[in-house]
């Protein structure tokens, strides 16, 4: 299997779909087999009409593979991120960016290893929200929808 160029994909939730990311995560690209797909950057556009609600105070919104984060995820305890794309109180769409991950030690910023073949090798890129113990979303509109621009590659092993 021959390395790739980078891929892009598009993808719109429904608001059902946003209502339920804590306990059903959405497929963004499909696994290849021997493969790891390594998400590089993504773009989420919330289509307002109304807020969500229920958002835990330490709610993140991921974009996983496997068991790793590959871009650093909206988190709510630190600028409210996800309320800031979900709950943004309108007139119109909000935006939100996920950057390439990276570890800030002692103030030094690194990449980051340690990471098994059977953590991320043979998974799909998924979207998904940790709303810790307030399960799913409410509020929201069925006119909502929240699209996601993924750029990914996919590394064969």
């Amino acid at each position: 299997m021959p390395l790739s160029q980078m891929i892009t994909t598009e993808l719109t939730l429904t608001n059902s779909e946003v209502i339920h990311l804590p306990t059903t995560p959405i497929t963004i690209a499909p696994a290849v087999v021997g493969a790891v797909l390594y998400p590089l950057f993504a773009h989420a556009r919330l289509n307002w009409v109304a807020d969500y609600s229920n958002i835990d105070a330490n709610a993140q919104l991921q974009i996983r593979v496997g068991g790793q984060d590959t871009v650093i995820p909206l988190r709510q305890e630190v600028t409210s991120s996800v309320g800031g794309l979900l709950a943004g109180g309108g007139p119109d769409g909000t935006h939100a960016f996920f950057s390439p991950f990276f570890v800030l030690v002692a103030g030094v910023f690194s990449s980051y290893s340690n990471i098994y073949d059977s953590d991320i090798v043979n998974f799909p890129i998924v979207i998904k929200i940790d709303n810790g113990v307030a399960g799913i979303l409410t509020g929201g509109n069925a006119g909502n929808s929240l699209t996601l621009q993924v750029a990914y590659m996919v590394l064969p092993i």
